[in-house]
């Protein structure tokens, strides 16, 4: 799984790894105002579109930029934010 991540971060800082969304424990920690408004004011993405999809772990939390923030806020490396989405 780690070098699937791997790769697919090296594509382009703006693409989104489609085949895995973030885990719950993390949407629970990131939940958190203060931590939403750090990710919002790293990444240039809307606070209120942050909240909104973390909400419904939205795919777009699987930006590059967004899970770069995330791993730094949390001090957890990207592939231990997340897991093989259904879909």
């Amino acid at each position: 799984m780690y070098s699937d991540i791997t790769t697919n971060l090296n594509t382009k800082m703006s693409s989104n790894i489609n085949k895995y969304v973030l885990k719950q424990d993390v949407l629970n920690k990131i939940k958190d105002s203060t931590l939403l408004a750090k990710i919002s004011a790293d990444t240039g993405v809307n606070f209120n579109t942050l909240k909104r999809q973390v909400n419904t772990n939205h795919e777009y939390l699987t930006l590059y930029s967004v899970l770069v923030s995330i791993s730094n806020h949390l001090g957890k490396p990207i592939d231990k934010l997340l897991k093989q989405s259904k879909a």
